[in-house]
Parts: structure tokens; sequence; C-alpha cells
């Protein structure tokens, strides 16, 4: 059964008693407890940066949270709950700022208070196994919106079961003229999913006839699948008419196109690749038949965001030409940095038919930039700063602090019962532990606290504030309680504690060495009275 990360936000204790009994009876549900938005979008901030978060899979939110009334946190919800499935629990009775945010809501369900454990629990069997079914339906429609063009989808007798919209526009019927219909009628070869074999895919030219009897030269991806319920063929389809009578036009060198020793690709006015050289097809790992009739936005690597593209092309249109650095993605996942170049070619009539782009791959350069940088000031296994960083991050709250005359609590965090998981059941699950653990602390955070990982099962964190020492014990206190809650990692639940002790800037020392010392002196007492407890140190006597 797929792992589920629930995200609970509310503060009520009745709530939150029902949910765990509940959330307790279903396999492999990994809780979160918030106590109010704030902390919940900075989880949530985080799972798209740190590759050991998740997006939850349901976010349950009690209306009677009291931040709900802030206008940013009630908007910010919104956004969120047209994203991610989401459970809410209203109040028997809405005031005026959880009402209006109430009505903008796309809820998957409302929970009326108060809570009837049986009805909570129908209530989350029909969110998650609507959640699976939305999974698999968004991800079957998001493949079908990224094909810029006609796709089949055909049963084991080449009949046609499905179909996208260009598919329609290309052959000129409708959808319902076309389902139940075998593909053969519609081409001038009768051989091309035998052709096929049984698992492979194969790229084929063909005539296709429209409705109206014209016809038009198709490229065709055929490629098989097999379900258990059905077994058949999908097709692509794309229009490349234009493309074939052009092909005499297009003079350029082979030779130097070929082994040339940086990557080139042509594409047409649409920017559909026409050809690939040797030095693409070796470094993006994409065989010729995997690409051709395609745009080169499956190399895309999700780093640049679209008003990139938008700026190169219109520098491309304007001038004719750019050039710039760019990560894309090959076809094992990897993704890479490049210098590209690319060029509008006209015809005759001074328009543009084609464009030629160059890349030069300078992984080796950035590679060892970005290491150096990375590793000399992140943890390699969490993500987070390391001492180095941590040591900055310092410098920048102390002079803040002097500036402001406030303070900054150093708390250091000793993980209880880890050395007999990570001895017992191995680093695997020892390495899963701490990661699950630094999501935990950062969700928790604000925006300028930081956490490091000091080594081993030792977290250190930076607190600056105006009153934070008034807090300390509060936060402190939250801190182990969402540490206590289990971890579920491959199945199984493991529960740990923690030992924090805290050192004060500038009351007690006024640089990190001696403010570490102080916390870890605290700790250590704190852990000798007694497991999962806070101590501020004090200076003995």
């Amino acid at each position: 059964m797929a792992h589920k990360k629930v995200l609970i936000v509310t503060d009520s204790p009745d709530i939150r008693s029902v949910f765990e009994t509940l959330l307790s009876s279903f396999e492999d549900v990994e809780t979160i407890w918030l106590d109010s938005i704030y902390p919940a979008k900075k989880l949530l901030e985080q799972s798209a940066v740190t590759p050991f978060s998740s997006t939850p899979d349901l976010l349950i939110v009690d209306l009677g949270t009291a931040d709900l009334h802030n206008s940013h946190t009630c908007d910010q919800f919104q956004r969120w709950s047209k994203d991610i499935l989401t459970l809410v629990i209203e109040p028997s009775l809405l005031n005026g700022g959880c009402a209006k945010c109430w009505g903008h809501i796309k809820s998957f369900d409302v929970i009326t208070i108060p809570l009837n454990p049986v009805d909570v629990r129908y209530r989350l069997e029909a969110a998650f196994a609507h959640g699976k079914s939305q999974r698999r339906g968004s991800f079957f429609k998001a493949i079908a919106a990224e094909i810029n063009a006609g796709l089949l989808v055909l049963d084991s007798s080449e009949k046609i079961i499905w179909l996208n919209g260009k598919a329609e526009e290309l052959l000129g019927y409708d959808k319902d003229a076309l389902l139940e219909r075998f593909l053969p009628s519609l081409s001038d070869s009768l051989a091309v999913i035998k052709e096929t074999g049984a698992t492979s895919s194969q790229n084929f030219t063909l005539k296709m006839i429209r409705k109206d009897g014209s016809d038009f030269w198709a490229r065709c991806l055929v490629g098989s699948f097999s379900w258990p319920e059905e077994k058949g063929f999908t097709v692509i389809l794309s229009d490349i008419s234009e493309d074939k009578k052009r092909e005499e036009e297009l003079h350029l060198s082979a030779k130097v196109f070929e082994y040339s020793g940086e990557a080139i690709i042509i594409t047409d006015g649409e920017d559909r690749i026409l050809q690939a050289n040797g030095a693409f097809i070796k470094t993006t790992g994409y065989a010729a038949e995997e690409i051709l009739g395609r745009q080169p936005d499956f190399l895309y690597s999700g780093k640049h965001d679209a008003k990139f593209y938008e700026n190169m092309w219109a520098t491309v249109h304007h001038r004719g030409h750019w050039h710039g650095e760019v990560w894309n993605r090959k076809k094992s996942g990897e993704i890479f940095p490049q210098w590209m170049a690319v060029t509008a070619v006209t015809n005759a009539d001074d328009e543009v038919d084609h464009y030629v782009t160059i890349f030069s791959d300078i992984t080796d350069r950035l590679s060892k930039e970005k290491n150096l940088r990375h590793l000399a000031q992140h943890d390699f296994l969490t993500g987070l700063p390391n001492r180095v960083l941590l040591n900055d991050r310092f410098s920048q709250a102390a002079a803040n602090a002097w500036r402001t005359k406030s303070k900054i609590a150093v708390m250091f965090i000793d993980l209880d019962k880890f050395k007999i998981i990570n001895d017992r059941d191995g680093h695997t699950v020892g390495d899963q532990l701490l990661q699950r653990v630094a999501e935990r602390l950062l969700a928790l955070l604000r925006s300028s606290d930081t956490a490091s990982r000091w080594g081993g099962d030792e977290f250190v964190l930076l607190l600056p504030g105006e009153n934070i020492d008034e807090k300390i014990f509060t936060i402190g206190n939250k801190l182990l309680k969402q540490l206590e809650q289990p971890f579920m990692i491959d199945g199984t639940a493991y529960a740990i504690s923690a030992s924090i002790g805290v050192s004060l800037y500038p009351e007690q020392a006024t640089n990190l060495d001696d403010l570490l010392a102080l916390a870890d002196s605290a700790m250590y007492q704190a852990k000798e009275t007694a497991g999962g407890s806070i101590t501020l140190y004090e200076k003995k006597p």
C-alpha cells in the first residue's frame, strides 16, 4: 500500500483526539499535526525544494483555528485547497472571518462539529479513495495534455477506443465518428500495428486519409501497452506534410552536422525536430526515433520558468539568434547545464522556416563550482546548513540583534533512542529517520530561524527575536511533541524523543562557540534529568 501523508491543522484537543484514533487504524499513514496555518505554509514551501519532503496527500483544516481570521492566511489556504485534497472541519457556529474563508474553499468534503467517529472514518476512507483515483486520472490527462499531436488509443484489433482533440482536428472527424472505427480505414498502410512487435515502439511516416477524402503525411509513433483489463496500442500523429515539401529545400552540410563534437538539432518553423546529430543523441540519451517530430521541450529541466523561454524566443525573433546558459534534462532524468545557441534560418522570402540549435555541455565546469559551494555549506544527508553556514547565519543574526537590541536563542538538540534504532535496523533506516527529523524541524521554524545538523544525531537551531527568551519553553515543547510523534519508514513506525539545551545571546555569551558549549552542557543536564525535556543553561554557583 502506498505511503500517505496527512497534514492536520487544528488547535482543538478534542478534534485531535478523534482523528488520532481514527488515522491510527489506517495502514501506512504519516500524520503531521500543526496548530496554525503558518507552519503549514512553511512545510508546503519546503516540499518544493527539499528532496526529503513531499506535498501531503490529504489536508485537514479546522476552520475554528484562530489564525484563519487573518485575510492573508485565509487567502493562502484557499489557494492550497485548489491543489491539495482538502477536508474542512466546520465549527457549529461560523464567525465572520471563518464564514468568509469557508465560502471560497474548494474542499472535497466538510465535516461538522460535533464529530461522529463513524461518519468521520467514512469520509476519510472516501477521501483516500478519491485521492488515489484522482492521481491516476490526473496522470493520464497530464500525459495527453503534454502531447502536441493527435493521440489515438487502440484495442488489440486496431479499433479506436480513445482519442484526443488534436486527433479529431487532424483527421477531420468528430470524436463519436472515430470511436469504434478501425485504424486501417484511415491510412493507406494496413500493416502499421503488426510491424511494431509485441512490446516495442516504432516511428512511421504514413499517408492518412481525412473525412473529406483528402490526405496528408503524418508521422506516427506507435507503441503497445498491456493492462490487466486491456491490451492494445497507442498512436501519436503529427502532420508533417509541409515538412516533407521543405526537406528537399533544406541545404545543410551533412558531414559538419553529423560529425560535429557539439550537439545540434534542426527544427521546423513550429520548433519540431527534423534532425539531430550523433553528439545530441549521445549527450541526451534519446534515440532519433524518439525525438523526431517532437518539440525540444521534453528537454526542459524545470529550472527555468515560462518567462525565461518567452524572453529567449523574443530575442530569437527580434535579433535572429540567442545564446546563454540553459539547464536541460537527459532521458535518464539527469539534469545538466549547457551553453545553448539558437539561430533562425530564413527562406528566399525572408521568412523563418527552420531553427538550428547548438548545445555545448558545461557540466564539468559548473559541477565543480556548485559542488564546492554546496559541500562547503550544507549537510549532505539532510540538506540542512552545516557548521560553516551556521556560523555565517549566526554572524548575520548577531549583527541584527545588536542593531535591534534583540536576542538569539541557541538550541542544541540530541535525539534520544536514535543510536538503538541505528544499530538495530541499520544506517539506511537511521539516515531516513534523520531526514524526517529535519523535515519536522523545518516545519516548525520561522523564515528567520535556522536549523542545522551539527553531526550524528545532533541538531542546532538559531532562533532570533526580541522576546525569544520568554518563548523558549513554548517552542521547545512544541519541538519535543513533534519529534515524539512516530516516524513511518517503509511501513514501520519508529518512536524517538529528544533532549534540548538552550543558551542565550548576548546574556550568556556573545560568540557562537561559547553559546554552543553552554547549550551542549544544558542538553546533557536535560538528558540526565529525564529524556524528552528542555533545559535552559544556568551558571552553577
